[in-house]
């Protein structure tokens, strides 16, 4: 079936090119995030900008391999993670570094003195403390970071710090004239500063992104990520993607249920089943969604 994008779809596509219009955009599950970013990109290409000077971030490797799938016919476009932004960046002036891998991290965590948490509350809390998340342990960050300047090494988190200095210190210059960021509701503070250092007065910013669906609280980000991008950009201009094209009537009104203050209009038909579970803890929970999967892809006898 082809795609017919809906009004909000088109304006945000067709966003003017005026490098001081930014626009926020609020898109909730099964609106067109990732297709309403390749008609904005489609058409910056069609208005002749230069695709090195578009950059497109999110969040993951997947991500990128499907943005890169639905852009392919488009080269030389910029699409990168926070981190391998931050590389790309660096390396462009001669500093490599190379983040410790996930095993030394756990075994500088085993060093801490710290009693009152457990390891991996200690891991979880240094994560949101070093992203700069409200309320972080910034005491525990300062000892972790110690701990790991002793031993002369770096995480991921350093990738955007050095970067993001670099850029404040005139040895970077920010390279892009349009920036598009996806689920920006998964940013930290600390990823943030790194975005506010790329924008300049020649740079428009279009980020979307929806609160329903932040999943990465864990490791630094917060829900609030929408009021801090409108109090670095006063002047930035909000949009709502509202119609859903994937879910049934069924899985949407429940959805609204939730979160009526982001209620999602239905935009398509076919039918669709809710089940409410109660479960005792986070891990039967996970027991019960795996198991349930599992029995309706055949993998367990009924």
């Amino acid at each position: 079936m082809k795609f017919i994008p809906d009004q909000e779809q088109l304006i945000a596509a067709k966003w003017g090119l005026n490098p001081s219009s930014h626009l926020l955009i609020t898109a909730g599950p099964g609106t067109g995030k990732s297709a309403t970013l390749k008609l904005r990109v489609e058409y910056l290409l069609e208005k002749g900008i230069d695709p090195s000077k578009i950059l497109i971030i999110t969040f993951t490797k997947k991500a990128i391999k499907e943005l890169q799938q639905r852009l392919n016919s488009h080269q030389g476009l910029n699409i990168y993670t926070f981190h391998s932004l931050a590389a790309r960046l660096l390396h462009s002036i001669g500093i490599e570094i190379n983040p410790m891998s996930d095993a030394l991290f756990k075994s500088l965590i085993k060093e801490l003195d710290y009693p009152s948490l457990s390891k991996i509350d200690l891991a979880l809390e240094i994560s949101r403390a070093i992203n700069l998340m409200p309320d972080s342990n910034q005491e525990l960050a300062a000892i972790y970071s110690s701990l790991k300047n002793a031993k002369d090494l770096y995480d991921h988190e350093d990738l955007i710090k050095l970067a993001t200095q670099n850029i404040s210190e005139g040895k970077i210059s920010p390279l892009y004239q349009y920036i598009l960021v996806d689920e920006v509701q998964d940013a930290t503070l600390l990823q943030l500063e790194f975005l506010k250092q790329l924008i300049t007065s020649n740079t428009q910013l279009m980020a979307v992104g929806d609160p329903r669906q932040a999943i990465y609280g864990f490791r630094g980000s917060f829900p609030e990520v929408f009021s801090y991008i409108e109090k670095d950009f006063p002047n930035i201009s909000k949009l709502e993607l509202i119609k859903n094209h994937r879910s049934a009537p069924e899985i949407v009104k429940a959805a609204n249920s939730i979160f009526p203050q982001l209620a999602l209009l239905l935009a398509s038909g076919g039918k669709g089943e809710v089940k409410i579970v109660g479960a005792l803890s986070p891990y039967t929970e996970a027991d019960y969604v795996i198991n349930d999967i599992k029995r309706q892809i055949g993998a367990l006898a009924l």
